[in-house]
């Protein structure tokens, strides 16, 4: 019986989906279930699912594109009605290391309390070097919050979630950019959650930024909030903070150095994680992922 619900969204991914399977056949924790579902894809994505040979895979198609937030709620109802306890995210150019399951999975089981484990995120460059660190915090710290202002915000790819914990909440398929954070500031409310500063998931960051992107992404933040019980005060920063960062992101984009933008938003990766990220992603997943499942 499956422990975990690895939901992966896909959309047009043929040149990357096999090796984000591969780290997922790849991973030490054995009892998960996979729920892809093509997204209306209109290049080769069916045909590189058709080649999986692992019944631990769940397929949906979809007609046409709906968008990750409608991919991603009919994933988790899909995880509720198997009555499956946790959640993951796993998106078809992202890439997980090798024990990311299992250790979620065991702090999960060990702390009844906490409804979201967080991780640390490695950002890979156009070479799947790892370029960078999303760290929150230097040390395991554990958050709540009980007025929608004193949100912290976690990666939500990175984390495991206690789907019992979920309730009502799931995943707003109107919100085409930040469904992730719109759906885990509204679910992680007056919960307990924790972040862990540990790299277990790997972001293609560099190839999924762009200035449209980032732009409509912060629209969308603004849209989640004005659906909230918040202050007209805590509105007001918001929207005056993202004034600025619109027109900063702009400049740089207009003179080409958006990079220096990007890597502001995280530390760089110690000798010991260059090391294990080496050794591991590019020369095993990567490879086995292009030469197919």
């Amino acid at each position: 019986m499956a422990k975990i619900g690895v939901v992966m969204p896909v959309y047009n991914g043929e040149k990357t989906i096999c090796a984000s399977l591969m780290s997922l056949i790849e991973q030490t924790f054995t009892p998960w279930l996979c729920i892809i579902v093509n997204d209306g894809s209109t290049d080769g994505t069916i045909d590189e699912i058709k080649r999986i040979n692992d019944n631990r895979f769940y397929i949906i198609h979809l007609e046409k594109n709906r968008g990750r937030g409608y991919a991603r709620k009919i994933a988790l109802s899909k995880i509720k009605e198997l009555n499956i306890p946790y959640m993951c995210i796993l998106d078809a150019d992202d890439f997980y290391y090798p024990d990311k399951l299992a250790w979620q999975y065991e702090y999960m089981e060990s702390n009844k309390k906490i409804s979201l484990a967080a991780s640390s995120l490695g950002y890979t460059d156009a070479d799947l070097n790892l370029s960078g660190v999303q760290e929150l915090f230097s040390t395991e710290k554990e958050l709540r919050y009980d007025r929608y202002e004193e949100f912290v915000s976690v990666s939500h790819n990175g984390a495991i979630i206690r789907v019992s914990d979920t309730g009502d909440v799931t995943f707003d398929e109107t919100v085409l950019l930040g469904e992730d954070q719109d759906f885990l500031i509204r679910f992680l409310h007056g919960k307990s959650y924790v972040y862990i500063p540990r790299i277990s998931y790997l972001y293609r960051r560099e190839e999924s930024f762009s200035r449209k992107k980032y732009l409509d992404s912060l629209s969308f933040t603004e849209l989640t909030m004005s659906k909230l019980p918040v202050s007209g005060k805590h509105f007001l920063k918001l929207k005056t903070t993202n004034f600025f960062k619109k027109i900063i992101i702009n400049i740089l984009f207009f003179f080409k150095r958006e990079q220096l933008y990007l890597r502001r938003l995280g530390r760089k990766p110690n000798d010991d994680e260059l090391e294990y990220h080496r050794s591991f992603v590019t020369g095993h997943i990567i490879n086995q992922g292009k030469s197919g499942l």
